[in-house]
């Protein structure tokens, strides 16, 4: 003969199931919601941490410090992933803080992008400084 089945257990574990199901519903209910959420807050720390951190590559290279547009320019193209662009606008002072040079690379961002901007102070000289630097960068997606 067939034992009785616990009807405590079989609550308990009914219980469960059901537990798991709405689980389950709410996860798919929550991943259909954001399906269409673009997560721009993410997109813009990200192209801020590129623009940073090329800039940063750039003048750790000398790359800055020449202020040659060209080779600036090329920098820039070949570390930027290829789903970003970049503008870069250098101001070159000297030690009396006189404007002596004005450079820039990239093209400006069009209108309707989402950019992300900042700016890098540095010095350039042979042994001792010779110019203050500022480059001021933008950085938005394709």
């Amino acid at each position: 003969m067939m034992k009785p089945i616990n009807s405590k257990g079989a609550i308990f574990a009914m219980d469960a199931m059901m537990a798991i199901i709405v689980v389950f519903l709410v996860i798919i209910t929550a991943r259909t919601q954001m399906a269409g959420t673009s997560l721009d807050y993410g997109d813009s720390a990200y192209a801020q941490k590129i623009g940073g951190d090329i800039v940063a590559v750039l003048d750790e290279t000398g790359v800055l410090a020449t202020l040659d547009e060209s080779a600036i320019e090329g920098n820039i193209s070949a570390l930027l992933p290829a789903s970003y662009q970049m503008w870069a606008e250098i101001e070159s002072y000297t030690t009396n803080l006189t404007l002596i040079q004005n450079i820039t690379a990239g093209s400006e961002p069009a209108d309707d992008k989402s950019v992300v901007s900042s700016r890098r102070i540095f010095v350039s000289g042979d042994g001792y400084i010779e110019r203050y630097n500022i480059i001021r960068f933008k950085v938005w997606a394709k």
